[in-house]
């Protein structure tokens, strides 16, 4: 199931981390085991395995909520400040 993620991400991404949640989800619903599967401990093997780049972020509207958004692995990442 790691790698259907990894694949998604490269095609789908740069990609938010909810819009990717309810994507895999409905992809992969007709899997008998899509429930025992918990994707935010997928996402975080990924990120640790180097698989993925994971950015977490808030905003100043809602700077209680992290948000994150998920890249492919390689993906050069330039944050911009004017």
């Amino acid at each position: 199931m790691m790698q259907k993620m990894v694949e998604m991400i490269n095609a789908d991404g740069p990609i938010k981390g909810s819009e990717l949640v309810v994507r895999f989800i409905k992809r992969h619903v007709a899997d008998p085991n899509i429930g025992a599967y918990d994707v935010t401990i997928l996402l975080d093997a990924l990120v640790t395995n180097g698989e993925i780049i994971e950015i977490e972020y808030t905003v100043p509207t809602m700077n209680y909520r992290v948000k994150s958004m998920y890249f492919p692995a390689g993906s050069e990442i330039t944050i911009l400040n004017k």
